[in-house]
C-alpha cells in the first residue's frame, strides 16, 4: 500500500473519532443554551443551602409591623356632611368621647318636610273617608239598578285609603330616624385606644394596617393594651408556615432585641392592596404579580415593643440536632408507592429521581434522605410545569432575574452577616444571620 494511501486512511480515521469525540460531548457533556421560553426553566438550590449544612445558612425572613389585637373602624354616613371633627391622628379616646359630628342643618330641612308630608297624607286619609261616607248616604236613597256603581266607587277610595295608610306609616318611621338623626349627631368611640388614622377620601385605596377587612374606614382607632404582629409572606413561602408554628420576632432596628411567639392565623385570601410585588421569569414583557398573604403572631411578651414598630419574624426551629440529610417536605412528591424529586444534572437538564425515605418530622414537615440525594445535589420544588429534560438554573426564579430597581418585598432572604440591609418599608434584603427556614 502506498504511502499516500496509507495516510488518507489515517486523515480519515482521525476525522472519524473527532467527530465521534464531538458528538459525544454535544449529546452528554455540553451545557445546553437557556431556553427562549421562559416556562421551560426550572430554578433549582443546592441541597447544602436548603438544608443549612454546609450552604450560606439561608432563612426566611417575613416582614411584620407590630398592632393590637383589636382595630375599630369607623364608618361614615356618605349621605351627610360631617360639621366638625374632634380628633387627631395619635390622639388616645377613651369609650364615649366624640369623634366627630354631622352637619343637622340639612337634616332639620329634612324633617320639617317629612313631618309636612306625614299631615298631608293625614288629611288626605280624612278627605276619602268624608267621601265614603258621602257615597255612602246617597248609594242607601238610590235606585236599586244604581247600588253596584256606588259599591264599586266605595271600594276604589278604600283601597286608597289602605294605600295612603302604608305611605303614612313609613313616613312616620322616616321621621323617627330623622329625628334620632339630628338628637343624635355626634359620632363616639365605642373603643379605648389610639386614632391611627383618619380618611378625608384622599386616598381611597389606601390599606392601613390593622384593618383586616380593608374598608375605607373614616376613622381608625388601634385598641390599647396587648399587642400582636402582623406579618406578610409570598405565594411562594406561605406553604412553609402553619398555625401554632413557634416564632422569633426581631427588632429591625437591634437585632439583639427579640420576642417569641406563635402563629395565631394564616389568612388565605390574599390581600387586595398587591403593588409593587412582581416576580420575573424571563424578560420585562414577562413579569408576573406574586400574591400576598397576612398572618398573625401572638407574643408571649410585649415588652419593649412599640405600637407601629417594624420587625422580622422567621420561624423558630429551637436547637434540635438531627443526624443525616433531611429535605423540607415540600420538595419531595409521591407517585404511587414511591417517593421522588426534581434534581439536576450535571449537564444542567432536570430529571425525577426516585428516593428512599427514613424518619418523618411531622412538626417541622421534614423527611429523612436515606439514598437518592446528596448535599451535593442540586433540587427544584416540585410544580405541575416541571418534566425531565427541562433546562435547570441555579436560583430562586424571583431574585436573580429581577430588574433593577425591584426588589423582593415580603418573604425576605436572610444570610449570615452583621449589617441589615432594608430595601422597602415592608421588606428588603436582610442580612441578620438564623436557622434555616
Amino acid at each position: 500500500m502506498s504511502k499516500k494511501k496509507t495516510g488518507l486512511i489515517v486523515g480519515i480515521a482521525a476525522a472519524v473519532l473527532v467527530l465521534a469525540g464531538a458528538a459525544v460531548w454535544f449529546f452528554f457533556f455540553r451545557a445546553p443554551a437557556v431556553p427562549n421560553d421562559p416556562n421551560e426553566i426550572a430554578f433549582v438550590s443546592p441541597v447544602s443551602d436548603i438544608t443549612s449544612s454546609g450552604g450560606l445558612g439561608i432563612v426566611t425572613k417575613f416582614s411584620g409591623v407590630v398592632e393590637p389585637q383589636k382595630t375599630l373602624a369607623v364608618q361614615k354616613d356618605e349621605t351627610k356632611k360631617v360639621s366638625e371633627l374632634y380628633v387627631a391622628v395619635g390622639q388616645e379616646v377613651a369609650v364615649g368621647d366624640k369623634l366627630f359630628s354631622y352637619d343637622t342643618d340639612d337634616l332639620a330641612l329634612q324633617l320639617q318636610e317629612a313631618e309636612l308630608q306625614l299631615e298631608s297624607l293625614g288629611n288626605r286619609i280624612s278627605t276619602l273617608n268624608q267621601q265614603i261616607e258621602s257615597l255612602q248616604k246617597e248609594k242607601n236613597n238610590a235606585p236599586s239598578d244604581e247600588q253596584l256603581s256606588y259599591t264599586l266607587q266605595i271600594q276604589s277610595i278604600q283601597l286608597e285609603i289602605k294605600t295612603t295608610e302604608y305611605d303614612q306609616s313609613a313616613k312616620a318611621k322616616e321621621i323617627e330616624q330623622l329625628k334620632a338623626s339630628v338628637e343624635n349627631s355626634d359620632v363616639l368611640a365605642e373603643m379605648a385606644g389610639v386614632v391611627k388614622e383618619i380618611n378625608e377620601g384622599n386616598n381611597p385605596n389606601e390599606e392601613y394596617y390593622g384593618s383586616d377587612s380593608g374598608a375605607n374606614a373614616y376613622i381608625t382607632i388601634l385598641a390599647t393594651g396587648q399587642y400582636r404582629v402582623k406579618a406578610t409572606a409570598t405565594e411562594f413561602n406561605i406553604q412553609s408556615l402553619q398555625e401554632g408554628m413557634p416564632v422569633k420576632v426581631t427588632s429591625r432596628i437591634d437585632p439583639d432585641a427579640s420576642w417569641t411567639g406563635i402563629i395565631d392565623t394564616i389568612e388565605r385570601e390574599p390581600v387586595s392592596n398587591n403593588q409593587n410585588m412582581y416576580i420575573s421569569y424571563g424578560n420585562e414583557d414577562s413579569f408576573t404579580p406574586a400574591s400576598k398573604y397576612n398572618f398573625y403572631i401572638l407574643l408571649d411578651s410585649f415588652d419593649g415593643l412599640m405600637l407601629g414598630q417594624h420587625v422580622y419574624a422567621e420561624p423558630d426551629y429551637g436547637n434540635t440536632i438531627k443526624t443525616g440529610l433531611w429535605l423540607p417536605g415540600y420538595y419531595i412528591f409521591t407517585e404511587g408507592s414511591d417517593s421522588y424529586v426534581w434534581a439536576a444534572t450535571e449537564q444542567n437538564k432536570l430529571e425525577k429521581r426516585k428516593i428512599s425515605l427514613g424518619q418523618y418530622d411531622g412538626e417541622m414537615d421534614e423527611y429523612e434522605i436515606l439514598s437518592g440525594v446528596t448535599n451535593e445535589d442540586r433540587l427544584a420544588v416540585p410544580a405541575e410545569n416541571l418534566h425531565s429534560g427541562m433546562y435547570a438554573m441555579e436560583g430562586s426564579g424571583y431574585g436573580d432575574m429581577l430588574p433593577a430597581g425591584d426588589m423582593l418585598m415580603d418573604g425576605d432572604i436572610s444570610m449570615d452577616g452583621d449589617m441589615p440591609m432594608d430595601f422597602a418599608d415592608d421588606g428588603g434584603m436582610s442580612a441578620n444571620g438564623g436557622a434555616v427556614g
